[in-house]
């Protein structure tokens, strides 16, 4: 669970992108993600802020530009296919 010190603000401007190199793993070096961009098309699986290691979610089809709106601890390697940008 998160404390309210990590508690994301979906309102709040996005004010860093940083490139994601997937990981079966390791969390984001910043987590939680306020959402990921998407900047090569394909399959993005990721770990919610507050989900067990176990319980993924996975978005088929994004495209270049696409936004994922939810609060990302951890972008998988196995079945992501896509490149995506963690914002902050």
């Amino acid at each position: 669970m998160l404390s309210d010190k990590t508690r994301i603000n979906s309102t709040d401007p996005i004010r860093r992108t940083v490139a994601v190199t997937p990981s079966d793993v390791d969390d984001l070096e910043l987590s939680p993600a306020q959402g990921l961009l998407v900047t090569a098309a394909g399959d993005v699986v990721f770990v919610c802020a507050d989900d067990a290691d176990d319980n993924t979610t996975t978005i088929t089809g994004c495209q270049v530009g696409d936004f994922i709106n939810f609060a990302v601890r951890r972008v998988l390697a196995t079945g992501t296919t896509a490149t995506v940008k963690a914002c902050y």
